[in-house]
């Protein structure tokens, strides 16, 4: 439950949970999309805003909904679902529903006496235009916005080329809190069931996204998303080494649910294995986790890679004992009781890159919380494995996913 005052400095109370409130609801907001944009209509006095009011009569919520959409905007809607409720604690209290639909078809439009125009936008849109309703801009608002991000991610997406026939790769544009960040979205072209997030390592562009490994991957029937996290590849924000940018990997795990997979399993190599550690710890329900070569201490990383002790004071504000709320914030190993999904753990006994005992750490905590955990230790091997044996452990690792949550 959200509690807020609105621009009217109206006490509101804002639930995402159905049946919270006991008066009944008489009044009804309508968000209806077509794409990755939104139907906003633009009130002669308060500016523009999502269609909706009260019913009448002897109308259901539903029949309200779908006759005020139409009477301001002449668009028919379908798909109709319930989203959120809100109640105001005006002189005369009402309570609000809050509905989800899809467009259908668009009717000629008169501009009428209250509303003058109709227009789509995207998310990003509305968050930034200069002629909303005094509604459109307080804290519920913002609530709402963020979770229909988090519902339809996707901003843009457009094809580029592929290494493998087989293969389909597109450059996909997808929300991460307010920022709009980058990644490659590569879809075998006879369909897949399960998909992945692939969590790259490195930052900015070292380390970055290589089209020639994510579709060796889809190759093997899975559709992989991979994240280039913000500030790269033309991607906004800035890459906080396991900052606010861990916002990335759970947005990518929303984009694929979003896409409408219920199998999502998370493959991550270096650096991505703190973030996948993250986004298991938030996204509880990822089918699995194989973490190769990856990180799972931030305090054993500034310890170990002293050639990465500048770029992590500057990012975090200094060492662990002068800013210790920040590597504190990034300590994903205080959280694994949260993650549902079994992990492999796949490490090179030699790589110091990311020292071998990244990986017996995690293995020693998530046997000591009973958790699944299963390990493919590599004798006489460092952080990059070549081919073949590098195919095969892939190979293995891709039919272990399938073989979790069965």
């Amino acid at each position: 439950m959200l509690l807020f005052q609105d621009l009217t400095n109206t006490q509101v109370k804002l639930s995402f949970e159905p049946d919270q409130f006991e008066r009944e609801s008489h009044h009804v907001l309508v968000i209806v999309r077509k794409g990755p944009k939104f139907l906003l209509t633009k009130h002669s006095t308060r500016g523009y805003e999502f269609p909706g009011g009260k019913r009448k009569g002897g109308e259901s919520l539903e029949d309200a909904a779908l006759r005020e959409v139409y009477e301001e905007t002449a668009i028919q809607i379908q798909n109709l679902t319930w989203l959120a409720s809100y109640e105001v604690q005006s002189d005369e209290p009402f309570v609000k529903t809050v509905f989800l639909a899809d467009f259908k078809k668009a009717d000629h439009f008169d501009a009428l006496h209250e509303t003058t125009a109709r227009e789509w936008m995207t998310l990003r849109d509305i968050e930034r235009h200069p002629f909303l309703s005094f509604y459109m801009k307080d804290d519920g608002m913002e609530a709402i916005l963020t979770q229909l991000k988090k519902k339809f991610p996707l901003y843009k997406k457009h094809r580029i080329p592929s290494p493998n026939s087989k293969v389909r790769i597109h450059e996909v544009t997808y929300y991460s809190d307010e920022f709009l960040v980058k990644g490659w979205l590569a879809e075998p072209v006879a369909g897949a069931q399960e998909a992945i997030v692939y969590l790259r390592g490195g930052i900015n562009q070292i380390g970055k996204v290589r089209g020639a490994r994510i579709a060796q991957i889809a190759a093997q029937g899975f559709t992989v998303f991979a994240p280039h996290y913000r500030g790269s590849f033309g991607g906004e924000g800035k890459d906080e080494f396991v900052g606010a940018d861990r916002q990335d990997a759970y947005g990518a795990v929303d984009y694929l649910a979003a896409c409408g997979y219920t199998r999502i399993h998370l493959f991550a190599f270096s650096r991505g294995g703190i973030m996948a550690l993250w986004a298991a710890v938030k996204r509880p329900e990822v089918t699995s986790l194989v973490t190769w070569g990856g990180v799972s201490s931030i305090y054993l990383t500034y310890e170990e890679r002293v050639d990465m002790r500048r770029m992590m004071k500057r990012i975090y504000g200094g060492t662990p004992k002068r800013a210790p709320e920040a590597f504190e914030d990034r300590d994903v190993l205080q959280q694994l009781e949260r993650m549902n999904a079994p992990v492999l753990i796949i490490h090179g006994e030699l790589d110091t890159n990311v020292g071998f005992e990244h990986a017996t750490i995690l293995e020693e905590k998530l046997k000591g919380l009973n958790m699944p955990v299963t390990t493919r230790y590599l004798e006489n091997h460092h952080h990059f494995v070549p081919d073949p044996l590098n195919r095969q452990i892939l190979r293995e690792a891709l039919e272990w996913m399938l073989e979790q949550g069965r």
